[in-house]
């Protein structure tokens, strides 16, 4: 399954342009690009006299399981992406069936049509995307992304 999500992982990211500031999902960027980066837009303000940064980091509890299939299929749809992506991107995100074992022991199966499946490829990409139309409009501030993670900074 993980071979064919990154198959569906790559023709989503040829459908869509994630944010600039988004490091997650794609290639040749990683947490170290996002650090980076960050750093570079703190120090690059800071040599300025009597300047001052401001940060505030976010980390999404349980992210993944907060996507809204109906909210992001909606978003994808508006950012062109093709059909029959969308009809995958349902059938991977409801009417999944989960339950929890201990030993011999097992849960009544439930339903579940909210949230993602932890573990996935598509997982982080789908919530990237989700979040996607998180964005600065101010010219003192970026908002670096990578995946559930972000860092607000602004001076």
């Amino acid at each position: 399954m993980k071979c064919f999500e990154n198959i569906v992982k790559k023709q989503l990211l040829t459908c869509i342009k994630l944010d600039e500031f988004q490091f997650a999902c794609l290639p040749n960027r990683s947490t170290k690009d996002a650090c980076i980066s960050l750093d570079y837009f703190i120090h690059s303000h800071l040599e300025k006299p009597s300047a001052y940064a401001r940060v505030l980091f976010v980390d999404f509890s349980s992210a993944f399981n907060t996507i809204v299939p109906n909210i992001l299929l909606k978003r994808l749809s508006e950012l062109g992406v093709p059909y029959y992506l969308l009809s995958f991107i349902k059938a991977f995100l409801t009417d999944r069936q989960q339950y929890v074992r201990i030993g011999n022991n097992h849960s009544d199966i439930l339903n579940c049509d909210i949230g993602a499946p932890q573990g996935c490829v598509l997982s982080p990409i789908l919530f990237s995307m989700y979040t996607s139309f998180i964005q600065s409009e101010l010219e003192n501030m970026n908002i670096f992304k990578y995946a559930d993670d972000m860092a607000i900074a602004g001076f």
